[in-house]
């Protein structure tokens, strides 16, 4: 796996490949770390599909962007978030009222962040003259919930949101625009046993996006707070599935 550095939209990304500069994607995965982590952490995901799956070593490209807020003051080396979290409370206290209040906010420093991502997309869009439709948008943790955010704000959908172990935010704003998002693909997954992000908090985000016209594939597992070998094998499969059917559309981002 050859593995570069750019900006894009403002954020450092990874770029995991094993294709030739000169080579066009049929896919691009871009996949939004979690709170705390780096650009890099989802490397040793795109390592194994890249290094173990000889069709999508021919056809995807990995980017990973790296969160803009720098956790070092608090004590994170090396570590970033795409907005703030108490993360502390939400550990310590998961009450009712807690949840009810994570999950009703729509977080200061999320617009910034969406906005970025989202000319992160359009920059690699042009690059390689691919429309939203070749591109898959996910992340682990906070970075799904990103993902998610962005996903329901687009005018025309990504070929599969992937949302692993993320949950419900900014809940009046998400039901609102799901009911617009039309039969967006999603595949998302959640441990039985998280105690970072409970399952029930992703069973109530699963429902809202269903309830919205979604297409939503939900894989639970027994785990915690991590992306599970059943969903590294869908995953796998689903690009697969993407690569192999690969849209003749042509319309820019």
């Amino acid at each position: 796996m050859d593995v570069s550095h750019l900006t894009l939209g403002g954020l450092r990304c990874y770029l995991a490949s094993r294709l030739s500069a000169e080579q066009t994607p049929s896919l691009v995965v871009v996949l939004c770390h979690g709170y705390g982590a780096s650009g890099a952490d989802l490397l040793g995901m795109a390592n194994a599909l890249l290094e173990h799956d000889a069709e999508i070593a021919k056809k995807v490209v990995f980017v990973m962007p790296q969160a803009p807020l720098s956790l070092a003051p608090l004590g994170y080396s090396g570590g970033y978030a795409w907005w703030h979290l108490d993360l502390q409370r939400l550990l310590s206290n998961p009450s009712q009222e807690t949840l009810n209040e994570f999950r009703s906010t729509c977080p200061d420093g999320i617009e910034r962040a969406r906005e970025m991502l989202l000319d992160a997309i359009k920059e690699l869009s042009k690059h390689w003259n691919l429309p939203l439709a070749r591109f898959v948008i996910g992340g682990f943790s906070q970075g799904s919930m990103l993902a998610t955010d962005l996903c329901l704000r687009l005018k025309k959908s990504p070929a599969l949101l992937a949302i692993f172990s993320g949950a419900l935010i900014c809940e009046q704003e998400w039901t609102e625009l799901a009911r617009e998002c039309g039969s967006l693909r999603v595949l998302q997954s959640h441990g039985r046993f998280d105690d970072v992000l409970l399952y029930s908090e992703a069973e109530r985000l699963r429902d809202l996006l269903r309830a919205g016209g979604a297409n939503v594939e939900f894989i639970e597992f027994r785990g915690g707070h991590e992306i599970g070998m059943p969903v590294l094998a869908r995953f796998t499969a689903i690009l697969r599935e993407l690569i192999g059917g690969e849209s003749s559309a042509t319309s820019a981002t």
